[in-house]
């Protein structure tokens, strides 16, 4: 393999000149961190889709012990096994395959 020489650029490190910095001068009451304003942010919102109304607005009971047992799952790690991935994608392809239609 070939050996590389120095690369030159034609600059030395005095070549470089410090040019002097403007300071700004506060009153000393002011304290930018404490006196800097937030900026505004809307109100958080939520939009439903037609079929989340539908949903949300339906008489059928929540599964509490579903939800219990499912979120226990996922907290614990083992709610994502190999099996359930595998039907999630082919679930999927399913309803993409047959939009295509």
């Amino acid at each position: 393999m070939p050996e590389t020489g120095p690369i030159q650029s034609g600059f030395q490190a005095g070549d470089i000149q410090p040019r002097p910095v403007a300071r700004v001068v506060r009153p000393a009451d002011v304290q930018p961190g404490r006196d800097a304003q937030s900026p505004r942010r809307e109100a958080d919102r939520i939009d439903l889709s037609h079929a989340a109304r539908a949903g949300r607005d339906a008489d059928a009971p929540l599964r509490s012990d579903l939800v219990i047992r499912i979120s226990d799952e996922i907290d614990r790690g083992v709610y994502e096994t190999a099996t359930r991935i595998e039907g999630a994608v082919d679930a999927l392809l399913r309803r993409e395959f047959d939009s295509k239609r």
